[in-house]
């Protein structure tokens, strides 16, 4: 069974601004983003750096989730404050 190491929804806090999803972490991880299919905008994602409108792009409606394990922090961005989305990070076992 995998570990679950965060909540598994959340909000952007400040529309515009690249969030951390998920802090850097010693043990390497695998993270997945729903962005929920009434959503009106698209959020992005990005491993290692700061999210901006060129990092991965989860669509309305979208799932994304890591292929590789990562111990880098993750951060996100999405354009309206209040955005909500669904997000957990796991171990890889």
């Amino acid at each position: 069974m995998s570990n679950v190491t965060a909540p598994a929804s959340a909000s952007i806090q400040v529309g515009g601004t690249a969030q951390v999803l998920f802090p850097a972490m010693n043990m390497g991880y695998l993270f997945e983003l729903f962005n929920p299919y009434l959503a009106t905008e698209s959020l992005f994602v990005s491993d290692g750096a700061v999210a901006t409108v060129n990092s991965i792009e989860v669509k309305p409606g979208g799932y994304f989730r890591s292929e590789s394990l990562t111990t880098n922090a993750v951060s996100i961005l999405g354009a309206s404050s209040g955005h909500a989305f669904y997000a957990r990070s796991f171990n890889g076992n």
